[in-house]
């Protein structure tokens, strides 16, 4: 198995020799001093890409057992949260710098691991002309209602608003704020009110909007957050706009926010779970949760789908071209997984990079946003013209 390297190879009893030269991302030449064939010892241990003299933190184990076993940070790339698609090898190695030696662990994605030949689902890159003019040209087929309400939850922090924001800057080609997100990471929902965004269409007097708005809710917690009982309130048209949601009692029938004659406008015509496929695995209390409002969503007919967002972040391959994602064997798993966990229909998830640190509009970005909002048009369509 090749990974790039003349003299770096992978056996069933653990490592062979590392690279004999290695420069790192910053520039700075990193020269190897001397062989580590006996330095890789499973129970040697090191702090990975720290200096010795300054203690053993973050301690690792070396081996034919740390094949895989999670992620090392490097000084040039930050660590990221969740757990990364690339399985890595490892090593240790002596190396040279300043005159002064230092010990590091030498990672080295697995390729081979990483990528399929074909991509396991086809999507038309670069035709996003095409999609874009079905979405402006989209009208609902009942004309009693105005809108296909489209309606968001999921775990907290998965990118519920950064993807309403996403379809924004799509549909409008800049940068658009919508609705408000978090740069921070916390386990407690940012968004805490019942919100509809409408996405303008046009300028200046012939300013409209899009045949369809999203609705944003507070996002699932762990024993805590949005009460599934209020998502399927919202389901059924009783929630109003700007209803603050309360996680220790539900909407009650006698609230001033509670809707008693919703209209089929108010009403939700596609439901989507939002999930990361950068996260860790789903609690049982919030899977407990999606169950129950998928439960409701059935007998009510309304049609769900699911889309994985931070794609970038959970695979390295496709964080360097978003054109790898359906080529990303971790990928792939992780949509197989959210289909067993969540019940959802593996062709009804769709994984997706929303805009988080673009300034300007990508079209790889653009084709992935445009594939999942025509599905879920057509869903929503599909049920109220029933």
């Amino acid at each position: 198995m090749r990974l790039g390297c003349n003299e770096s190879t992978v056996n069933r009893g653990g490592l062979s020799s590392v690279c004999p030269n290695r420069v790192t991302s910053q520039g700075r030449g990193l020269a190897r001093v001397k062989g580590v064939g006996e330095s890789t010892r499973a129970s040697q241990k090191v702090a990975p890409w720290c200096n010795e003299s300054e203690g053993q933190h973050a301690l690792a184990e070396v081996g034919s057992r740390s094949i895989g076993v999670g992620r090392t940070t490097s000084p040039s790339r930050p660590h990221r949260r969740g757990g990364g698609a690339c399985n890595r090898t490892r090593k240790m190695v002596n190396y040279a710098w300043a005159g002064c030696s230092q010990r590091k662990l030498w990672c080295k994605p697995i390729a081979v691991l990483i990528a399929l030949k074909d991509p396991w689902r086809k999507i038309a890159w670069g035709n996003n002309a095409r999609d874009l003019q079905y979405v402006k040209d989209y009208e609902p087929e009942n004309d009693d209602i105005k809108h296909v309400r489209i309606l968001l939850y999921g775990p907290v922090g998965a990118g519920k608003s950064s993807f309403i924001n996403s379809v924004s800057n799509v549909l409008r080609g800049r940068m658009t704020t919508p609705a408000l997100t978090s740069a921070t990471t916390s386990d407690r929902s940012f968004t805490t009110k019942y919100e509809t965004h409408k996405i303008k269409k046009g300028r200046g007097k012939s300013k409209t909007y899009y045949p369809f708005v999203f609705n944003d809710i507070m996002g699932l917690e762990k024993g805590d957050g949005v009460r599934a009982d209020d998502i399927i309130l919202a389901l059924k048209g009783h929630v109003k706009e700007g209803y603050k949601f309360n996680p220790a009692s539900p909407l009650s029938v006698d609230d001033p926010w509670y809707n008693p004659c919703p209209s089929p406008d108010d009403k939700v015509h596609v439901l989507v779970c939002v999930l990361s496929a950068n996260a860790a695995e789903i609690t049982d209390s919030v899977l407990k949760k999606m169950a129950e409002i998928r439960e409701a969503a059935s007998d009510l007919g309304i049609p769900q789908m699911a889309i994985g967002t931070y794609i970038d972040l959970a695979c390295d391959e496709t964080e360097k071209d978003l054109k790898n994602v359906y080529k990303s064997k971790h990928l792939k798993k992780k949509v197989f997984d959210f289909s067993a966990s969540v019940g959802i229909p593996v062709n009804c998830i769709f994984p997706v990079k929303n805009y988080t640190d673009e300034i300007d509009i990508n079209d790889d970005v653009d084709s992935l946003i445009l594939s999942v909002l025509r599905t879920m048009i057509n869903f929503g369509d599909d049920f109220i013209d029933k």
